[in-house]
């Protein structure tokens, strides 16, 4: 018998569990990524727990195509994390928050002409995880040379998008914070936090963070106040694996994406931190747990038959 995972990603973003595979090893877990050209080229795939990633770097008709791949799947009773047909990417997932209530911030989209109307703002790629494309724009006069720019170079509107700004140094400890969850399955549990002294919080800076906000997140690792929120926001967009990125903004939570296809990583052992490093073994043993509520026991070498696609809608001749 065999416990498997396979985690279908792009071929260039096969690499974002590695740092998780020997903890995974060591319970009888084995994890494969697999491009998702061979996903969709496969006549049969292996049994195990599946999870289909990446979306917002591959074209909606593979996504389409990976839908009916997941009924197979699903229809053979193996579990399979992320719905293609239900995710939102960027764009269409900050417009949905807006639009419940859950963040106070939008974006405007200039394929479809359209201007920001509150400042400032920020000019990004939506796909790709490419990231911002501009420092804050202030006025409409800004945003116009801004795209003006991009297209100059090489960016399709198609792919622009103004993101409205909403972000803020934490006042108690006087510098931004990226705040992250993870789901996996039916599991929701914090990530680390990113601790920046830019607005865009990317990578973080190093010696930035004190022993008390480290202290800060390892409590939250046991009673983590924002739970509720992150299982919400991922059932909307149909986000069974992934972490979510946001800010607290006045205190209340600002989501800024869903990312299908997170990267883990953990404090390296001679973090000076001991708070740190506790947060990160926690993190490590809540995501090892999270993999085996979701892994079945299979048949080593049973395939599953995939071969027939169903594509809607069906068009009549």
């Amino acid at each position: 018998m065999a416990k498997n995972i396979y985690v279908v990603t792009t071929a260039r973003y096969v690499g974002t569990t590695k740092r998780l595979v020997p903890a995974l090893q060591a319970v009888g877990i084995h994890l494969e990524h697999m491009p998702w050209d061979k996903f969709l080229a496969e006549q049969a795939l292996p049994q195990g727990a599946w999870v289909l990633a990446d979306f917002d770097r591959i074209h909606p008709w593979l996504i389409e195509l990976a839908a009916s791949r997941r009924d197979a799947l699903v229809a053979a009773g193996m579990p399979v994390l992320n719905d293609p047909r239900r995710f939102l990417t960027r764009a269409p997932l900050i417009r949905t928050l807006h639009a419940m209530g859950i963040n106070r911030y939008t974006c405007w989209l200039p394929a479809f002409g359209e201007i920001p109307t509150r400042f400032p703002v920020f000019l990004r790629s939506l796909a790709a995880h490419r990231g911002v494309i501009t420092d804050l724009l202030h006025d409409r006069d800004e945003a116009a040379v801004a795209l003006e720019q991009a297209l100059a170079v090489g960016y399709t509107v198609t792919d622009l998008g103004f993101i409205e700004y909403r972000a803020a140094a934490d006042p108690k400890i006087g510098h931004f914070q990226k705040h992250a969850a993870y789901r996996i399955g039916d599991r929701v549990f914090r990530a680390l936090s990113v601790n920046d002294d830019a607005w865009m919080a990317k990578n973080g800076v190093k010696g930035l963070a004190s022993e008390e906000t480290y202290a800060t997140e390892l409590a939250e690792m046991v009673d983590y106040p924002h739970t509720d929120l992150i299982r919400q926001v991922t059932d909307i967009c149909g986000c069974t694996y992934g972490r979510v990125d946001f800010g607290l903004v006045d205190g209340r939570p600002e989501i800024y994406e869903v990312n299908s296809n997170p990267a883990f990583g953990f404090p390296e052992t001679d973090h000076p931190s001991p708070s740190r490093l506790a947060t990160g073994n926690i993190s490590r043993t809540q995501l090892v747990a999270a993999f085996q509520a979701i892994v079945p026991e299979t048949r080593k070498g049973a395939l599953i038959d995939v071969s027939a696609l169903t594509l809607w809608p069906r068009h009549k001749p």
